[in-house]
C-alpha cells in the first residue's frame, strides 16, 4: 500500500537515547538509510515526502516548534506527540485517513474496526473507529478527548492478553485490529 523511505542522519543514531527514541534503534538500524547530510541527500534526488519527524530533548521546545509550524500556515498536518516529537505530515495524511483508506481497500466499515493508541498522533485514528482503545499509560489528554475510549493493559507491547476480555465485553464481530506503532 505504501512505499516507505526512512532517512536518518548517521550521526544522530548514537543520540537516540537523548531524544527518548532508543527503543526504535533496531528499526532505524534495519530500515533507515543512514546518510551524512539529510538535506543534501534529499536535494540530490527529491521525492514526495508524506511525513517528517523532529525530535526534541524537552517538551517546551517541541510545543514551541508545533506552534511555529502551525502559525506558518503551511498546507500540512502538524502534531506534537507530547513526548518531544513533532510530526509534520502531508495535508490529509494521518493515521485516521490511513485507517479509512485501508478499510475501503478491505471493504470494512470503520465502525467495525479497532484502533489502539497512546498519544496525540493517534487521536484522529481513534476517532474514526467503532472501538477506540488506549493503553493505561496513554497520554491523559488523549483519554479525556475520547469519552468512549476503552483502556487496556499497561503499555502497547503488553496489551495483547487484554484483547479477549475486551472483545467478549463488546460482543461484536470485529474485522480488523490496527496498532498505532
Amino acid at each position: 500500500i505504501l512505499e516507505v523511505k526512512n532517512i536518518l542522519t548517521a550521526s544522530d543514531l548514537p543520540q537516540l537515547e537523548r531524544f527518548r527514541m532508543h527503543k526504535y534503534r533496531p528499526s532505524y538500524e534495519r530500515w533507515a538509510t543512514l546518510v551524512e547530510d539529510t538535506e543534501k541527500y534529499y536535494r540530490a534526488a527529491p521525492y514526495p515526502v508524506e511525513k517528517l519527524d523532529f525530535h526534541f530533548t524537552n517538551t517546551p521546545d517541541c510545543r514551541s516548534a508545533v506552534k511555529e509550524v502551525k502559525d506558518a500556515g503551511l498546507p500540512v498536518e502538524v502534531v506534537g506527540t507530547g513526548m518531544g516529537t513533532l510530526e509534520i505530515n502531508a495535508a490529509g495524511v494521518c493515521k485516521g485517513s490511513t485507517l479509512l483508506h485501508l478499510c475501503r481497500i478491505l471493504n470494512i466499515d470503520p465502525s467495525e474496526a479497532i484502533a489502539v493508541g497512546d498519544s496525540y498522533n493517534d487521536i484522529n485514528m481513534l476517532e474514526v473507529v467503532g472501538l477506540p482503545v488506549a493503553v493505561a499509560n496513554a497520554n491523559d489528554e488523549v483519554k479525556k478527548i475520547l469519552p468512549n475510549l476503552s483502556v487496556v493493559a499497561r503499555s502497547l507491547p503488553s496489551c495483547t492478553p487484554s484483547w479477549s476480555k475486551l472483545l467478549m465485553f463488546h460482543k461484536k464481530p470485529w474485522n480488523i485490529i490496527l496498532f498505532s506503532k
